[in-house]
């Protein structure tokens, strides 16, 4: 039986989602939430960079992705919010010049240009504390403060080192690969606006620590990958119960 991809499910949940909130949504939107529930999707891109020398040559820095998350406001203005962003695999091709490092170790001398194919992929299940405002009669803005398990695969591989020769054969092929689940600050902020008393849009902007994330690679503990903070931007849509 041919496996199905986590991101194939995932892109096939959300169509069946914005289907079920158009079913079932109501004509009249109202603007209080004390006691409110909500269940909801969005679609995010995340930027996240690497420290010179670090892996900024070699790997991916953006990612599209998927949050699926639900909430509870126990007060009109106070709430809670959990959810998953899983952001699609990254590959990349570069070619790194002699002197550059990768890394954190200098190419080697000899070497005038190699060539890297890496591959990145990360999740961020996350729990926060939600403050929330109404503006208008049924548009808020809130302010989510929690903490993210973030975790990070990346890898790399040497696919071409410029020369030939016993030189060259000892580096093509060459793979470093890194592995790291910690928990990080995050802090969001969006606006929300309910269409109805049961559907509701939303746009977001989001900060994650990814910078305390340091990596060493499995295979040489010379080597490691040291992240900068991320920043996503996104859209979503909510339903209330």
């Amino acid at each position: 039986m041919k496996k199905i991809s986590l991101q194939k499910k995932l892109n096939a949940s959300a169509f069946a989602f914005v289907v079920a909130l158009s079913a079932t949504s109501y004509s009249h939107a109202h603007g209080n939430v004390a006691g409110e529930s909500y269940v909801g999707l969005d679609a995010v891109y995340n930027f996240m960079g690497f420290k010179s020398g670090y892996g900024d040559k070699v790997l991916k820095k953006s990612a599209p992705g998927l949050n699926l998350f639900v909430g509870h406001m126990f007060h009109e203005n106070f709430g809670a919010e959990a959810g998953f962003e899983y952001d699609k695999n990254m590959k990349r091709s570069n070619t790194v010049a002699q002197g550059e490092m990768v890394g954190g170790v200098p190419i080697p001398g000899g070497l005038t240009n190699i060539s890297y194919d890496s591959k990145l992929k990360q999740s961020h299940p996350y729990v926060g504390l939600v403050g929330k405002y109404n503006v208008f009669d049924n548009t808020f803005v809130s302010l989510m403060v929690g903490g993210s398990l973030s975790h990070v695969n990346a890898q790399y591989t040497v696919t071409n080192t410029g020369v030939g020769g016993v030189v060259g054969a000892a580096y093509v092929g060459t793979t470093k690969s890194y592995s790291k689940t910690r928990l990080i600050p995050l802090v969001k902020a969006s606006v929300e606006h309910k269409v109805t008393d049961r559907f509701g849009l939303r746009a977001l902007v989001a900060w994650k620590n990814t910078a305390s994330i340091k990596m060493t690679a499995k295979e040489n503990s010379n080597y490691s990958v040291k992240l900068k903070d991320s920043y996503s931007i996104g859209v979503g849509a909510l339903y209330y119960f």
